[in-house]
């Protein structure tokens, strides 16, 4: 079965310089959670199809939030 996240569980990836402010851009987060759109969504004033990967990241203060795939770089 082929793997849907490009990122895992645990992993510390950056949030990546262009995106939106309040995400927190070039701040490297975990990834805590992760899940495919089951139905469509509009966040960020985009919409988002069925089939979007969002990761749910933790910052260093604890706070968490859900952040598409597109949003999330690699660190190193």
């Amino acid at each position: 079965m082929k793997n849907l996240f490009k990122y895992n569980y645990g992993q510390t990836v950056r949030i990546i310089t262009s995106a939106p402010a309040f995400l927190g851009p070039g701040i490297c987060v975990d990834v805590v959670g992760m899940t495919t759109l089951d139905h469509a969504r509009k966040l960020f004033d985009t919409h988002y199809p069925v089939g979007t990967v969002f990761y749910l990241v933790e910052y260093v203060n604890g706070s968490s939030l859900e952040v598409p795939e597109e949003y999330i770089e690699s660190v190193g």
